[in-house]
């Protein structure tokens, strides 16, 4: 068993020096490597040093290099830094040596420049930290004082006695480069440089990079920084035995060099040791507010931990959800007693087919609207099921056998689809129905769009379909059978990102909006214009005027359906014999909205076979009827209203979280009126995260927030300017913000509510998420609100917003963290 290395890791000195006089061996028949130094001198006499046992000099040969090691205490420096009759012992020294008087050719060699590395001693270098700095390029006044004249693109850095843990540094917890001297007060996320933490080699030297040249106002406190390392905490750099720094090591001040650029930086750093990172902080005195509220500056999909300073995105896991009848959305249909052949065709089809949340029964909202004692409390998207990815999907044997069959080839891809269908099936007959809903002839029109939401192919057509019975699964007494995509264990698995809160582009013509009028029938809702939506607009003034959550066409994708193309290759070696089970809208002699389109080969009416390329169909041809009597083979329409049993594998794969809009001032607060944005820095580093996690992030920016919070202003949460600049918590699952109007406490309808609690939590009814509703405090949106993938593409913004996609890895269930997010900007 080893032992544990206990000794503490310290920081060195690195000082130049140069030997004047000869060394002389001590013994040089008894102890050849002991060596007198009469007398060297070092570069800066205010950095030098008084020879103790265990400083080392590295001298470097033309031939090699000489390590010596002090091994008495020496004398001290005189006032130019000269050190007389100093002990060294030689510890190497160039092997080409040996090749005449071995090490005492040193005696002869050692007349020269070399490093004197000193470990730091409280005692004699408090107040002199600033000569344990080191820079690339060298400072200005260099060797005099190495902090004073940095170059503002120089790295700064630290020696160390032994190798350190790397990942234990980070450029803003452990080891920082800062505007300001951290042992005055708590860092602001503005003061903070934003640098790059690096290391050589052999884990002894630690460097910070800055990513872009630092502010330089010559004659301001804006022309220094501060080097500094954290000792105590989870965040200090410890060597590879988790051993922390030796002495408390106060910051370095160092001065830029007058030849620095003169330039205006902005930077603003995020470090989730809580959630409430930067002014306006959390009301946390119960005596002023009995709610305490804090202001998050991050929202959505994560989960904080403040005590390792990470975010990290939600746990993988998974479920199914069965499309059957027994939902209360789609119950109402009926079987349809000769099943479907699509898309298991033999002569080729292409299919598009549409699967709603209603369908799966799962919700949109947090709260149970068809609950009349919920529908006036505040509600909000369902956030846990939004971003879900579809690992599987199943479809349901007409009669719940399977025959044996191959197609050689057969592809799926996944998207949203445009058209949210609502079947509206209610009593009297003569209600109004929504016919436009559903899907229609050209497949590229049932897209939510051709451009932001490419289909996903999640299967090829080489890897083909082959149906075997052994692969039948039962859930809920629905007997299933998989789709091919992501069966095959030889090749690595596809998703498709269903109710992606990073697609903007909405849906839902036509209709009433995100809850269908189906639902409300479904529920058994009434009262006025029931059939519509069930709920007031402003529940304060007892008019029950109609509203929705999403007005028709503004549907956004946490409520669209999941579009499914199939392409089947023609194939006269497959057989015909497994039908799908599907259910059918037509009930009634209402007109009812379409959940499928199609193009199907088959066997015409002259018997002659007609044969469908997938690829080439860009309208739904419908197909041909076998059963048909006195003619089979008749034309059949394109589209139809058959909704498919059967189900779906998720994985929570995807989490995504948004930033408030941060402003965008320079070092000393004032606006800068272009901005330029780098490239953010994040930690841990894209390389260090889990193998096959990854985090993302997109970016976008306005002119301006109006309302928003500015230092030393009142504190109002009600602002909308205050909810998008200061509580993410009050932003919506896109990052959006929409105008909010208070739940009342005694409505004139008589609606039981609770008493609104004092203060900035209190609940908020969102009336409508309309697009021209979204945002309104920010003025002059890049792009008319879109997200970019670069940060320079919002250059010029006053204000910028980031989402943060974290990916985690579905097959050994890791996840990404994000530890630091440092976002830079130049005038």
């Amino acid at each position: 068993m080893g032992v544990r290395d206990e000794s503490a890791p310290n920081i060195v000195a690195a000082l130049p020096a140069d030997i004047t006089i000869a060394p002389m061996q001590v013994s040089p028949v008894n102890d050849p490597t002991l060596f007198q130094v009469p007398a060297f001198v070092f570069d800066s006499p205010d950095c030098s040093q008084t020879p103790e046992v265990g400083d080392f000099f590295f001298q470097s040969q033309l031939q090699g290099a000489v390590w010596g090691r002090v091994e008495q205490l020496g004398n001290d420096p005189d006032g130019v830094g000269a050190v007389t009759d100093t002990v060294v012992r030689v510890l190497s020294y160039p092997p080409v040596w040996d090749d005449t008087a071995g090490v005492a050719l040193w005696t002869v060699e050692g007349v020269a420049p070399f490093q004197f590395l000193s470990a730091y001693n409280p005692a004699a270098d408090a107040g002199r930290e600033r000569c344990f700095l080191e820079t690339f390029p060298l400072s200005d006044d260099y060797p005099a004082n190495p902090a004073s004249g940095i170059p503002s693109t120089a790295t700064w850095g630290l020696r160390f006695s032994e190798p350190m843990d790397l990942t234990s540094f980070s450029a803003y917890d452990g080891m920082r480069l800062t505007r300001v001297d951290p042992t005055v007060g708590a860092l602001a996320p503005s003061e903070y440089a934003i640098t790059e933490v690096s290391a050589s080699t052999d884990r002894t030297r630690f460097f910070l990079t800055p990513a872009f040249p630092l502010t330089y106002d010559p004659g301001s406190p804006l022309d220094s920084y501060f080097l500094s390392i954290v000792r105590d905490g989870d965040f200090a750099p410890t060597d590879l035995a988790g051993n922390v720094i030796r002495y408390d090591f106060a910051p370095i001040e160092g001065t830029l060099s007058s030849f620095s650029p003169d330039v205006s930086n902005g930077t603003n750093v995020s470090l989730f040791n809580t959630q409430d990172e930067q002014a306006p902080v959390a009301n946390l005195n119960a005596d002023i507010d009995p709610d305490p509220f804090v202001y998050a500056e991050w929202g959505g999909q994560h989960i904080f931990l403040p005590l390792r300073g990470v975010i990290t995105p939600r746990p993988v896991s998974r479920f199914t959800q069965v499309i059957d009848r027994n939902t209360a959305y789609s119950g109402h249909m009926g079987q349809f007693a000769g099943g479907v052949l699509e898309p298991l065709v033999r002569y080729g089809n292409k299919t598009q087919m549409l699967w709603r949340i209603y369908d799966m029964d799962m919700p949109l909202f947090d709260v149970d609207l068809s609950d009349a004692t919920q529908q006036d409390q505040p509600w909000n998207l369902d956030i846990a099921r939004l971003n879900i990815d579809v690992e599987r999907v199943y479809w349901s044997p007409l009669t719940g056998g399977i025959t044996f069959d191959r197609f050689n080839g057969f592809s799926m891809r996944l998207s949203h689809s445009i058209f949210l269908p609502d079947e509206l099936h209610s009593v009297p007959q003569n209600s109004v129905s929504l016919p436009g809903t559903g899907v229609g002839l050209t497949y590229s029109q049932n897209q939510l769009s051709v451009t932001a939401d490419v289909p996903v192919v999640t299967h090829f057509r080489e890897q083909g379909y082959t149906l075997d019975p052994g692969d039948r699964i039962v859930i809920n007494n629905t007997v299933l059978m998989p789709f091919p995509m992501n069966m095959d264990p030889t090749r690595p698995k596809r998703f498709y990102t269903w109710r992606d809160t990073a697609k903007i582009d909405r849906g839902g013509p036509n209709g009433i909006g995100a809850n269908i009028a189906q639902w409300a029938a479904a529920n058994g809702v009434t009262g006025p214009n029931a059939l519509f939506f069930p709920f007031e607009d402003d529940p304060c003034d007892g008019t029950g005027g109609p509203t929705n959550f999403y007005a028709p066409g503004e549907v956004q994708t946490s409520a669209l359906p999941l579009m499914i193309e199939f392409r089947c290759y023609p194939d006269t070696a497959a057989g015909t014999a497994n039908l799908l089970d599907v259910s059918d809208t037509q009930l009634t002699t209402q007109v009812n909205p379409f959940f499928r389109a199609f193009s199907s080969g088959g066997v015409n009416v002259d018997q002659e076979p007609q044969f469908v390329d997938p690829d080439t169909e860009t309208t739904a041809s419908g197909g041909f009827d076998p059963t048909a009597s006195p003619t089979p083979g008749v034309p059949t329409p394109g589209t139809d209203k058959r909704l498919y049993i059967g189900a779906v594998d998720f994985v929570v794969r995807v989490s995504r979280s948004y930033s408030v809009w941060f402003p965008t001032p320079d070092a000393a607060g004032n606006p800068i009126n272009n901005p330029l944005f780098y490239d953010p820095i994040v930690e841990p580093k894209p390389a260090d995260q889990p193998p096959g996690t990854s985090i993302n992030f997109a970016f976008r920016g306005a002119g301006a927030i109006l309302g928003a919070w500015e230092v030393g202003q009142p504190v109002d949460p009600t602002g909308a300017g205050f909810q998008m600049s200061s509580a993410a918590q009050l932003l919506d699952p896109y990052g959006d913000h929409y105008p909010n109007t208070p739940i009342c406490a005694n409505p004139p309808d008589d609606t039981v509510m609770p008493p609104i609690p004092a203060g900035p939590n209190f609940p908020f009814l969102v009336v409508e998420h309309n697009s021209a509703d979204a945002n309104q405090p920010a003025d002059g949106l890049i792009g008319g609100g879109d997200w970019f993938t670069n940060a320079s593409q919002i250059n010029g913004a006053q204000f910028y917003q980031v989402r943060a996609t974290f990916v985690s890895n579905p097959d050994t269930n890791q996840s990404p963290v994000l530890s630091t997010f440092a976002m830079g900007w130049q005038d």
